[in-house]
């Protein structure tokens, strides 16, 4: 089993990205921010402790979040393109240690580079589905049909977080946990970057590059000291 992360700010196109390389049916995508609302939309245990945790403005403890990850992980046998996690240090030690368990081979991970009036530019103009969680935009990647999902046929709907002042504040607050992120997946496994301000179909092409540039500096995972 082969694991590859993916990084970025808030609009950066992780999701889209992820969606396109499993276009190839060699990766499955998971998204921690997907898993997140499916559990709150389910009303579990851990969705509601995340729901009261978002209303009081905090976090999710880094340990009951990545429970809730590994248990997803734990029934899947094929290889995995992951966004959303690890974003913080005891995140990523927390990654180490579970892929070390599993024999995952960890490949690396691909930081998606978008400069902020691109990322605000792009959240303005978002929309995506409820049911199927497809994103789109307005001018660079609209519906076929006008405010109706392509995929199952609902509306399309605005996400509260990508209003300006919201999304100011997201990206704001991302800037030094995403840097530290990095420097900590960093530190065990190889990192490569991209320009994401391009065609979803010119980034996809850049990140199968990466990958395979990342496939040949990947190495066994080391025990954490």
């Amino acid at each position: 089993m082969k694991l590859i992360v993916l990084f970025g700010l808030p609009a950066a196109g992780k999701g889209t990205l992820a969606k396109g390389l499993c276009g190839s049916g060699k990766w499955l995508h998971l998204s921690c921010g997907d898993l997140f609302r499916h559990h709150i939309r389910l009303g579990t245990p851990f969705g509601l402790a995340v729901r009261a945790n978002t209303e009081a403005g905090i976090m999710t403890p880094c340990v009951e979040a990545a429970a809730m990850l590994f248990s997803h992980l734990d029934g899947h046998d094929g290889d995995i393109v992951l966004d959303g996690f690890p974003r913080t240090y005891v995140q990523s030690a927390l990654l180490h240690d579970y892929c070390l368990k599993r024999s995952i081979q960890v490949v690396g991970g691909i930081e998606i580079y978008v400069d902020h009036l691109t990322l605000l530019q792009r959240a303005l103009h978002r929309l995506y589905c409820r049911k199927c969680g497809r994103t789109y935009h307005h001018h660079l990647a609209p519906p076929a049909q006008r405010g109706v999902c392509d995929a199952d046929g609902e509306d399309l709907h605005t996400r509260s977080d990508d209003a300006r002042e919201i999304f100011e504040r997201r990206v704001h607050g991302s800037l030094d946990k995403e840097r530290q992120s990095m420097e900590a997946f960093a530190s065990h496994w190889p990192l490569a970057s991209i320009d994401g301000r391009h065609s979803p179909d010119m980034v996809l092409s850049a990140a199968v590059q990466a990958i395979g540039g990342l496939e040949k500096q990947s190495v066994q995972i080391p025990p954490l000291l």
